[in-house]
């Protein structure tokens, strides 16, 4: 089992935290995003963890992960990201948004899920989203 993360966006909505890391070095209650699922994701075993970056990618560093750069992130999506990572993409394989914090009970409840593609979804999108845009 490995784990991809996306992590090369700007994070132009979070300026002025982003002006000098990535979004996903955003830190909640003092530990960064991408600390916080690297360790859940090391909680259940997975330790060959891929990290594709972008903006400030150098910050990803030392992580004890694999780093990818998407060099073209200021004019690409999440899929073209993902696709620089394209020779991970095999066997299984949790894909995430660097941006995410989730619960070791979310990751486990994706892990325990018998079907061949699962997905995480916060079923209370629609307050957040609606919050965020006009």
């Amino acid at each position: 089992m490995k784990a991809i993360i996306l992590a090369a966006g700007e994070g132009t909505r979070l300026r002025p935290y982003t002006d000098n890391k990535p979004k996903c070095m955003v830190e909640i209650n003092g530990v960064s995003m991408i600390d916080r699922q690297i360790k859940v994701l090391n909680s259940f075993g997975i330790e060959e963890i891929i990290i594709i970056g972008g903006y400030k990618s150098e910050m990803l560093h030392n992580k004890k992960t694999n780093l990818i750069l998407n060099e073209r992130f200021f004019e690409t999506n999440m899929v073209w990201t993902l696709f620089c990572g394209d020779k991970y993409i095999n066997g299984e394989l949790i894909v995430s948004y660097g941006d995410i914090v989730y619960s070791p009970e979310s990751l486990k409840n994706v892990l325990n899920s018998k079907a061949d593609i699962s997905v995480a979804i916060d079923k209370n999108w629609e307050k957040y989203w609606r919050e965020r845009n006009d």
